[in-house]
């Protein structure tokens, strides 16, 4: 069966005549998405072609040297120290190194316009002139290509693109990536969740995770999900290297720290007590605040969740402090707090040192009376050498009141007594925060949980 065609006017009926302007957009919109990339290798064709134009309609030599060579380089200048500066965040230095190289290539297209005018495109032998002009825009293409910026941006689209291909893969589809940072393990994510029609509080609670590590090869605990503090993103973690899998000694004992810890410091300055894994930025506690005054901390986690590693952490920092004086308490074995018993003021160690734990507790409480009803302008107590805070350090809480006798019935009194005369907030064993204020003295106290801490480990735990 054959079908009869019929002559038109303006071609066949059913023409759509908008598909050549469709096409044309379609390559103008993605040579803009990467102009740099995409649009120099076809501006310097179209360079060539004007200084062959140039040269055709006579137009004067030294005008063009004046426009390509001086007027457009100098413009190219500014106009890229002042993007690289602000749009991305350059030092100086960088920022104009850049933008250098980009009025160079300037100053040479405009150059070489300015000799094509004068003598054609194809002076010299062997039409060196196109030679030479086509091997230095191949050159500027690849040190464009090699740009810091540029290279990014490439980056994040293949990023981006790798999601898009991954996301079902993770029970994700029609999430998108909105942004990617690299960390010391591996990387963190941020992904708009609204196009998959989930909760961002549900996927972070779901089988996302597990499908995610399962993809990459890698343990469960690797992997952390997160919502953002604005609805529909979800924060991705994803640990490639184990930051356990070799010993981290302390600052103190490594010849090559990450982290300097100052020799001498003060209470009042927050205490470097570990460091985070993915950013390696310092985590700190503060015992002391100059408005409310001494904080107190109480330290909770299961057994081996690094309790004694971050109390231990506090305690190198303290006997850093001149304006501390450090009272110890632990009736249980104290193996570890008969370490820094040559550094404590006054010190209960082991179960048979429950009057001293007591006479310590009832000392504590009269010096916060004390202090309470001091006549000092100052409306907290101001640590100083001579007239110390006082940091009280309870270790393994449930042995010390645990029992019903006589002495652990006093203990409990007065311990009921100076938690009423200061607030206190319960912290994972191992992912310090800021502490919630109190009168002095300063309390540090940790006890065993029979649950897990509802944070993962972080640096502050195995340091």
């Amino acid at each position: 069966m054959t079908t009869q065609r019929t002559w038109h006017p303006h071609g066949s009926p059913g023409t759509d005549w908008l598909v050549v302007p469709r096409r044309l957009g379609r390559i103008a919109r993605w040579a803009c998405r990467a102009p740099a990339e995409r649009l120099t290798l076809p501006t310097a064709t179209l360079v060539w072609a004007d200084g062959a134009l140039l040269h055709a309609l006579a137009v004067p030599w030294v005008d063009v040297t004046l426009a390509g060579g001086v007027a457009l380089p100098a413009l190219t200048y500014a106009g890229v120290l002042h993007r690289s500066r602000t749009t991305h965040g350059q030092d100086a230095d960088t920022a104009a190194w850049r933008a250098a190289r980009a009025g160079i290539g300037v100053l040479v297209a405009g150059g070489w316009s300015a000799t094509a005018a004068r003598w054609g495109v194809l002076a010299g032998p062997y039409d060196m002139s196109s030679l030479a002009y086509f091997s230095l825009a191949g050159t500027g293409y690849l040190i464009v290509r090699a740009d810091e910026i540029v290279r990014g941006k490439r980056d994040w689209r293949n990023e981006k693109l790798a999601w898009l291909r991954d996301a079902p893969l993770y029970d994700l589809h029609g999430s998108h990536l909105l942004k990617s940072e690299k960390t010391r393990l591996g990387r963190r994510m941020l992904i708009d969740t609204k196009g998959t029609r989930k909760r961002a509080s549900s996927i972070a609670r779901g089988h996302h995770a597990e499908l995610i590590a399962e993809h990459k090869g890698l343990p469960v605990p690797r992997v952390q999900l997160h919502p953002d503090r604005i609805a529909g993103r979800v924060w991705i973690s994803i640990r490639s290297i184990d930051p356990w899998a070799h010993p981290i000694p302390h600052p103190v004992l490594d010849n090559e720290p990450e982290i300097e810890l100052p020799e001498r410091q003060s209470v009042r300055d927050p205490l470097i007590v570990g460091q985070d894994p993915e950013t390696g930025r310092p985590l700190t506690v503060s015992l002391y605040d100059e408005d409310d005054g001494a904080n107190g901390m109480l330290i909770v986690g299961i057994t081996g969740g690094g309790k004694t590693v971050l109390l231990n952490n506090i305690m190198e920092r303290l006997t850093a402090c001149d304006d501390v004086l450090v009272w110890d308490i632990n009736l249980s074995k104290a193996k570890e707090n008969r370490r820094w018993a040559p550094l404590c003021d006054l010190k209960a160690h082991g179960p048979k040192a429950k009057k001293d734990a007591l006479a310590i507790l009832r000392l504590a409480l009269k010096v916060i009376e004390y202090r309470g009803m001091s006549d000092s302008d100052d409306a907290v107590h101001q640590p100083s050498p001579e007239d110390p805070v006082i940091v009280l350090r309870v270790d393994e809480a449930d042995t010390l009141q645990g029992a019903s006798d006589y002495l652990s019935l006093a203990i409990k009194e007065v311990l009921n007594l100076i938690n009423s005369k200061k607030r206190r907030r319960a912290w994972p064993c191992s992912k310090p925060r800021s502490a919630a204020p109190s009168p002095t003295p300063a309390a540090v106290t940790s006890a065993p949980t029979s649950t897990p801490s509802p944070w993962p480990r972080c640096g502050a735990g195995r340091r």
